[in-house]
């Protein structure tokens, strides 16, 4: 690190040794190809402190920026550091990763490094204090939401490829189905943080089968079969990490209830069956 930047640093001693341990180690990685983004980062004093503001509270920002400093340059030169988003930018940016991902494989890493990339950007505003407590639970479960949204269309459209679309017969036309994911506890208050779990439950308009597929599919096995997916590319732990841990314990009847149920019958649950304490969820 240039010297001025060093000193322009206003860390306890016994915080200090934990910041330049980490500078030596980004130090050590940085390419060639970032000279120039490592030298506007170095010579700018007020970034440099937030740098080590944020990479002395955050183990996990500060490792991810030394295993992947083009993530910080990207972060910096684009300037969404200082950049309050709103929820459509998150969306923007992940339908912009997603547009070109042809396998699960593909999906499941685009969606963990997209995560990393806003956690880092999450967190550093946390902690450089240009956001809100507020701010920082609502973006994280803005970015929950997007990344469920977003693997549950792609998931969608390849399953109706293997299986045929699952449809519903009113008025004696098949009216094609959705899968709906439903928000609970944290996320569905919007006050999720950066280690939360989400809570979701899965649901759907009615009874009915898959039309144009190799073989019929009931509406509920076909559900089940996606929910299945979508949990396995959110949850599952790879190089990457993973997206969000996903807990479905909520859901009617808990782990022994099907994993998803149509309206008629969540309705039937909550109405006959339902506890207090879930209605109370249900509503929050």
């Amino acid at each position: 690190m240039p010297e001025q930047s060093l000193h322009a640093l206003s860390l306890h001693t016994s915080l200090q040794g934990a910041f330049d341990r980490y500078w030596q180690k980004f130090n050590d990685v940085i390419q060639p190809d970032f000279t120039r983004q490592f030298a506007n980062l170095a010579g700018n004093k007020a970034l440099v402190d937030e740098l080590a503001r944020v990479w002395i509270g955050s183990d996990f920002v500060a490792d991810l920026c030394c295993s992947a400093p083009a993530m910080l340059f990207d972060l910096m030169d684009s300037g969404d550091l200082q950049r309050n988003y709103n929820k459509q930018d998150y969306i923007n940016k992940l339908v912009s990763r997603l547009t070109e991902v042809g396998s699960e494989e593909a999906l499941m890493r685009e969606l963990r490094l997209f995560r990393q990339r806003e956690l880092v950007r999450i967190i550093w505003r946390d902690l450089a204090r240009t956001a809100t407590l507020i701010d920082t639970t609502r973006h994280v479960s803005w970015l929950a939401d997007v990344c469920i949204d977003q693997a549950l269309n792609w998931l969608y459209g390849q399953a109706c490829e293997k299986w045929g679309v699952p449809s519903t017969l009113v008025n004696g036309q098949w009216v094609p189905q959705r899968m709906v994911v439903i928000g609970m506890g944290k996320l569905g208050a919007k006050e999720l943080n950066v280690s939360s779990d989400i809570d979701l439950m899965f649901t759907y308009q009615g009874k009915g089968c898959t039309q144009g597929g190799a073989r019929e599919l009931d509406n509920q096995e076909f559900f089940v079969r996606l929910g299945q997916r979508l949990i396995h590319v959110l949850d599952s732990r790879t190089a990457d990490g993973f997206v969000f841990r996903v807990d479905m314990r909520l859901r009617p009847y808990g782990q022994s209830g099907a994993l998803a149920l149509n309206f008629d019958a969540m309705c039937q649950y909550y109405q006959l069956q339902g506890r207090d304490w879930e209605r109370y969820a249900m509503i929050k």
